[in-house]
């Protein structure tokens, strides 16, 4: 259960950290379990954008004579300018906070509606879907985390079933609001963008409220760079990243060409009657997304892509036979693989990535979706105009149906063990990431090459806790005073490492630092304990390393020989 006061003063109780209220300049803001509901509502929205026009395109076609290729464009820019957003923006929130990067996209995402319901000609309709690309790519990782961070305990699984239920919220809205509308209300390509309009600028005033800091910030100023994903998170990151982009490119299919898809199966000029079939999708993911919140990961991504390649399979036939009930069928059965997917890839990287750059992760893995989004769709909609609507069904349902066997085959290729689900700590109510012995000696070891042989100190920030504690007595404290120390020190700086142990959340190194500028090098044990998959605190004994002649063992204290020796 989500708890917390729905609306509280500004500063006015301390909270767990993750999920804290502090103090600030507005007289109220609010509480971690309204502040969670918004955040779903930002995700809710991310899919509302995206399927607002599905219904509506066959009409912008006909009232201004568009080509598929003309259509599929203003489909494929969307998420063209989301991935162009994520790529450069991607992990703005860990720095400025979620709620001023939610603000920006919601604000962005209402200027696009805005321009869909008074557009006076197609370029209005590019560029209204612009400013919605936009609008989600600043949004759709900031409010994936911050579902997480408002979540409390259990945090990974319940904030992936809540955000899988609400995109199909906002997907089945979309398409049944506009089917409605198209129907049965004046304005058929304007109303659905006015109610869109006002439901976002309600989504903005409640965001206002959202508390300014969460504990989860990145140390230090952001600038645009692209996504970094540290080498401990990537083989998760693969199946993550494939589970949630196959799940996405099922909106090539549903959202560009599946309007007249539904149109010519379910032969029926009523706009609701279509917008309730293609809704299938949306309902059959929501409801299997929430059943889904019991299984593991793994189980649920497998499972995923079978139900997918199934639904493409259905699909393709249902057109070549023009079979409705196989039509239908294969919707509700797609919807099921989206969401499995969609819930086993967000769980397993909400729980790996680290807090206070899980806005960056997240944002990641939504580039690769809308970037095979993107492309899908402007080869569909080429194909779809020179071949015809069946042919490029029937290809968009092998790309897809590829997709899922490549997240198969990426799960089975994964160790369980690499796919950690997150255990909340009872103590802080806040979301922790357990980490194996050996994913700690593979992190502090790529930490300590970053830092002391690349010197790439914001790439290190990662790495290392902003409450980095220090107990040597050769170093300032905090992560600071480390970082000072290594920038102090020639570029000839060079570390070694030689044996490395680890139990629990503790690493000991043997490693070896040379080039220093100082007559001997240094041999180092160091001690290093995990925290939330980052360096937390720091102990070592360091000594001049000796020649052959000081060394009363006659054993070198590093390697298998001494300084001196010849390719030291």
């Amino acid at each position: 259960m989500i708890q917390g006061p729905l609306l509280s003063p500004a500063g006015c109780q301390p909270h767990p950290p993750g999920c804290c209220t502090q103090r600030n300049s507005a007289p109220y803001e609010l509480g971690r379990r309204a502040s969670f509901w918004v955040a779903a509502g930002v995700v809710a929205h991310t899919l509302w954008t995206s399927a607002a026009p599905a219904m509506i395109y066959p009409l912008f076609a006909e009232q201004w004579h568009l080509t598929h290729t003309v259509t599929t464009g203003i489909f494929a820019i969307y998420p063209i300018v989301v991935a162009a957003v994520l790529i450069g923006f991607g992990d703005v929130s860990d720095y400025v906070g979620r709620r001023t990067a939610i603000l920006w996209g919601v604000g962005a995402s209402l200027i696009g509606s805005l321009l869909f319901a008074l557009a006076p000609d197609v370029l209005w309709l590019f560029a209204g879907r612009a400013l919605m690309g936009i609008g989600v790519g600043l949004t759709a990782g900031p409010s994936t985390a911050a579902m997480v961070e408002f979540s409390g305990q259990g945090a990974a699984k319940r904030a992936a079933t809540i955000t899988t239920a609400a995109q199909a919220v906002g997907f089945a809205v979309a398409l049944l609001l506009s089917g409605a509308l198209i129907q049965y209300a004046p304005l058929p390509t304007r109303l659905s963008f006015w109610m869109l309009s006002a439901v976002l600028a309600a989504l903005f005033a409640a965001a206002w409220f959202l508390p300014r800091h969460t504990g989860s910030q990145a140390r230090g100023r952001w600038r645009p760079k692209t996504p970094f994903i540290p080498n401990r998170l990537r083989k998760v990151f693969a199946v993550a990243a494939a589970a949630v982009t196959s799940a996405y490119t099922h909106g090539v299919l549903i959202l560009s060409l599946g309007s007249q898809v539904a149109h010519d199966l379910v032969g029926s000029p009523n706009s609701l009657v279509n917008g309730a079939a293609l809704s299938l999708f949306a309902i059959a993911s929501a409801v299997v997304g929430i059943g889904a919140r019991t299984l593991q990961p793994r189980t649920a991504m497998t499972m995923g892509a079978a139900a997918s390649t199934a639904g493409m399979a259905l699909l393709a036939a249902a057109v070549a036979h023009h079979h409705l009930p196989v039509f239908l069928a294969a919707t509700a059965i797609s919807g099921a693989g989206y969401s499995l997917l969609f819930f086993g890839g967000l769980e397993v990287i909400n729980s790996a990535a680290p807090a206070e750059h899980r806005g960056g992760v997240l944002s990641a893995i939504y580039l690769l979706a809308y970037v095979s989004l993107g492309a899908v769709s402007l080869l569909l909609g080429a194909v779809a105009t020179a071949h015809g609507l069946g042919f490029a069904v029937d290809l968009g349902a092998g790309v897809i149906a590829l997709f899922s066997v490549i997240t198969v085959a990426l799960v089975a290729m994964t160790r369980a063990g690499s796919l950690q689900i997150a255990i909340p700590s009872k103590s802080e109510g806040a979301h922790m990431i357990r980490t194996t012995p050996e994913q700690n000696k593979a992190l502090v070891l790529e930490a300590f090459d970053t830092l002391f042989n690349k010197r790439d100190y914001d790439a290190a920030s990662r790495f290392w806790s902003d409450k980095y504690i220090q107990h040597s007595a050769h170093i300032e404290p905090g992560r600071e005073g480390l970082f000072g120390l290594i920038r102090s020190l020639p570029d000839s700086l060079r570390y070694e490492h030689g044996l490395i142990l680890a139990e629990g959340d503790y690493v000991i190194v043997h490693g070896r630092f040379s080039g220093h500028g100082q007559p001997a090098a240094w041999v180092a044990a160091d001690v290093v304990r995990i925290e939330n998959g980052v360096l937390a605190e720091h102990w070592d004994v360091l000594q001049d390393e000796a020649t052959k002649a000081d060394s009363k063992s006659g054993l070198p204290m590093f390697g298998d020989r001494f300084p001196h020796d010849a390719n030291r």
